[in-house]
């Protein structure tokens, strides 16, 4: 056998080696801070499974080439150093985008109800395209930087479309504003006449919204509620430059006058919800927003209404942007028992697994949603029952802690017997939490203010066997427009 003496390393291989282990060391470090400051990052820390779809939709996201005099970028600069009331007053300043379709000149400002306090994050814009031109199909549009909640936005608005609603056109982009990569953010179109002509052949509608502007001059003093500041208009194009469309049309003015009147009746309780909204579509609405978002509540800030002039009803249209935090729609807006109704029968269908079909990227997302979309309509208590025996009757006294209206079907006795609730037995004087239907159903708890009425049962209506105090008793009740029955034991000498 051969035996054969190995060489030693060479001092250079050594050396070279060495050099390329640090090479490899300071690359490792250059990408794992890379991935620590971009979108990837975001989602890993969020959610580890997302990092590489983000990767991905990163890649595959179309890229906005902003470019604006440096002039103009100071402007917007100093207004984020400044108080929010200046940024409210301050109009737009020229830029040019530039993106596959070729370049446009826009109209560009700061999207106001979306600014941070730190001049140093990602601006959030709002653009207009002039001379009648687009970008990708957009006249006006909002810039926001993307989050893990943009995957999100664009299945919630998917499925409003399938759903027949008006969506405004919605698109991620990579967004370079004077050669700096800003990174992932939301393309979204302002609604317009335009939108709603195309989408639902609605040529006579306008679009109805709440101007942001009073709330942003009363800080950093504000007082009361946020909505206390905001403004109804309406206009047939929104966007830069509408006000000037209604000096020239006196019938949009006065048209304007009227929907923001409807708004504020509507606000102060004057006007019953489902007089001006069709109550199953927007209960579906709120559905499908809490499907996709966790949660029924509306920012007024960004939420648009399409208002048809002859059948005068709204129509909400959705929107992309989600801001924190939200400034919720008023409850007077939903507190109608027939949109209650709608949306409770939504959240049940919708709640179906069965009925969910998504990628795994939201997957997960919406199946926790959907878990408490079903703990929502199957409380384990929709009522307090406080019950004592007075004057030979039972009186009970019913109050509702859930934000839906209760049907109370039945008295349960026990396994012995059951007495199904008559509507006389409700005294007179409470009658108003009722709502006004066939059997008794008491309203939706709203807030904080107690829905409670007295129920007088009188001992004779009971079967002779139990014409006594009964030892066992429950009221079964059940959301109305739903069938499952939820029983609620009676809790004696309470109030």
């Amino acid at each position: 056998m051969r035996i054969t003496k190995s060489r030693p390393r060479s001092r250079v291989t050594r050396q070279s080696e060495r050099w390329l282990w640090g090479l490899l060391l300071i690359l490792a470090f250059g990408l794992g801070f890379f991935v620590c400051q971009s979108e990837v990052g975001t989602a890993l820390r969020h959610d580890p499974r997302l990092a590489v779809a983000t990767w991905f939709r990163r890649n595959a996201a179309p890229t906005l080439t902003l470019d604006l005099a440096f002039e103009d970028y100071q402007r917007l600069y100093a207004r984020l150093a400044r108080t929010r009331p200046a940024m409210a007053d301050d109009g737009p300043v020229p830029a040019t985008v530039t993106s596959a379709e070729g370049m446009v000149a826009v109209a560009l400002r700061l999207y106001d109800v979306a600014v941070t306090a730190s001049p140093e994050a990602r601006w959030p814009l709002e653009l207009t395209v002039d001379g009648g031109a687009t970008l990708f199909g957009m006249a006006a549009a909002t810039l926001t930087p993307a989050t893990g909640d943009a995957r999100l936005a664009a299945g919630y608005l998917a499925m409003l479309r399938r759903e027949g609603f008006p969506v405004p056109d919605y698109r991620t982009v990579r967004l370079v504003v004077n050669g700096r990569a800003w990174g992932l953010y939301a393309l979204e179109a302002l609604p317009s006449a335009q939108m709603l002509a195309a989408q639902q052949s609605r040529p006579d509608a306008v679009i109805a919204f709440f101007d942001a502007r009073d709330l942003l001059a009363a800080q950093p003093t504000l007082s009361g509620s946020p909505f206390a500041y905001a403004r109804p208009e309406v206009a047939r194009v929104l966007g830069y430059g509408w006000e000037d469309a209604l000096a020239d049309d006196p019938a949009l003015a006065t048209l304007r006058d009227d929907v923001a009147a409807t708004l504020r009746a509507v606000a102060s309780g004057a006007v019953t919800p489902s007089r001006v909204f069709d109550a199953d579509s927007l209960g579906r609405f709120l559905a499908i927003t809490t499907l996709w978002r966790g949660s029924s509540a509306l920012d007024w800030r960004t939420l648009h209404l399409a208002y048809d002039p002859a059948a005068q009803q709204f129509t909400p249209i959705a929107t992309g942007v989600v801001l924190d935090p939200v400034l919720a729609l008023p409850a007077a807006f939903t507190d109608d028992p027939a949109i209650q109704r709608a949306y409770a029968r939504a959240l049940r269908d919708l709640s179906d697994p069965a009925a969910l079909q998504v990628g795994a990227d939201v997957g997960e997302t919406l199946t926790a949603h959907q878990a408490w979309m079903r703990q929502a309509i199957a409380p384990p208590r929709t009522l307090f029952v406080a019950v004592a025996e007075e004057s030979g009757d039972l009186r009970l006294t019913l109050t509702n802690v859930v934000p839906f209206p209760v049907e109370v079907v039945r008295l349960d006795l026990g396994e012995r017997a059951s007495v199904p609730l008559a509507p006389a037995w409700v005294v007179t004087s409470e009658r108003a939490p009722l709502v006004a239907a066939s059997g008794v159903v008491l309203r939706a708890r709203v807030a904080d203010a107690p829905v409670t009425v007295e129920v007088r049962v009188p001992l004779s209506a009971l079967p002779i066997a139990l014409q006594g105090t009964p030892d066992e008793l429950r009221v079964v009740t059940r959301i109305w427009g739903l069938a499952d029955e939820i029983a609620v034991p009676a809790e004696w000498g309470s109030e």
